[in-house]
Formats: C-alpha cells, structure tokens, sequence
C-alpha cells in the first residue's frame, strides 16, 4: 500500500516533461534500498537482543533528524 502511494505522489511532484526520467529515478532509488532491508532488520534484531526496547527508541531521533537535514539540503530545480 505504502508503494503504491508514495509512486503516486512522486507522479505528482515530477514534473510532466521530465515524467519517465523522473519516474526511472525513482523506481531505481526504490529497487536499491530493498536489499538493504533485511540487513537494517538484522541490525535491530541484534540491537534488542543486548539492549532494551527504550534505548532504541532513544537512538532512532538522530537517524531521523539527520535524513530530515538532508532532504532540506537536496538541491531542486
């Protein structure tokens, strides 16, 4: 469901004349992040076995402040 809409917002964001670029693009970011997956799952599944639950949530508002910073850097047209 997640896919189906985020590919339809990026539908609307693209611009029409450089629809399938833009299209391509991101189809390719997608298929490249996938594979990661299954290692970000080991990795937390190895963080709950020696730390508590608590500690991760206290860990995970720097990964996500520092991708927040980042899109805000990502140069547009």
């Amino acid at each position: 469901m997640l896919t189906t809409l985020v590919f339809t917002m990026s539908c609307n964001i693209v611009p029409k004349y450089r629809l399938g670029e833009g299209l391509v693009f991101f189809a390719m970011s997608t298929s490249v992040g996938t594979p990661l997956e299954p290692l970000e799952s080991l990795f937390a599944i190895s963080y709950l076995a020696n730390y508590t639950f608590q500690s991760m949530m206290m860990l995970t508002p720097g990964p996500i402040a520092s991708s927040l910073v980042c899109c805000f850097l990502q140069k547009t047209q």
